[in-house]
């Protein structure tokens, strides 16, 4: 069986990690990773945090975002970042963490696990795609914009990737609802698209997801003008 990835494309606070929280912890053939994940590791080593400490800045959205004494006077999200894009794109290829998270997959299989679906949380680079579509398949790789209103990259390094562009499976969802709604569209899809289904959001007639893309088309273009 064909191992299938859905990335999670979206400005911060759009619902990622809660879809895939959901997701994952409701359907034990979906197992929940991320690009960021060696970032985070190495960093919360460096800065010395306990899991306590790492927990509450990955969870708390405003010390996220916040500059903290014990990051030197950087916020969580900043320290990421910088490692990131100033260290390790520069020196190991911007390809590197979709190449990483494919290691990942294969530790996991080497020592015996079983899986089916992977749903990751932070896909925000196009060039972190292109080593999961050409290792998996591009028919096994779908591409999850989600649109949430007062929702931006500002402040981010990454961005809506370019995927319809390059020819990749992409779908769009709108967080603009209540919780419940939102994350009920987003299993649903996720559902669909694992049982190799068509996906026909009902959430859009033709004009919202016309509308949707503009919205997304729109955010892009003027994220790369900055």
């Amino acid at each position: 069986m064909s191992v299938k990835l859905f990335l999670l494309n979206g400005p911060p606070g759009c619902g990622k990690d809660t879809l895939a929280n959901a997701v994952s912890g409701s359907d034990r053939t979906f197992v929940k990773n991320s690009f960021a994940f060696p970032i985070k590791e190495a960093n919360a080593a460096f800065y010395s945090l306990t899991d306590d400490q790492r927990d509450l800045f990955e969870k708390d959205r405003v010390l996220k975002e916040s500059p903290h004494p014990l990051l030197l006077g950087k916020s969580w999200r900043q320290v990421n970042i910088d490692l990131a894009e100033l260290f390790v794109k520069p020196n190991m290829g911007k390809d590197t963490f979709g190449k990483l998270l494919i290691n990942r997959y294969k530790q996991a299989v080497n020592a015996g696990n079983k899986i089916q679906n992977i749903i990751i949380s932070d896909c925000g680079f196009i060039e972190e795609i292109n080593p999961l579509v050409e290792f998996f398949g591009k028919q096994n790789v779908h591409i999850i914009k989600i649109l949430r209103p007062n929702c931006s990259y500002k402040g981010d390094s990454r961005n809506y990737v370019e995927s319809e562009k390059a020819g990749y499976n992409t779908h769009y969802l709108r967080n603009d609802k209540k919780e419940l709604d939102f994350l009920r569209l987003g299993w649903d899809m996720c559902q669909t698209l694992k049982n190799n289904k068509h996906h026909h959001s009902t959430a859009f007639s033709d004009d919202e997801l016309q509308s949707t893309k503009n919205s997304v088309a729109k955010s892009t273009a003027s994220k790369s003008k900055k």
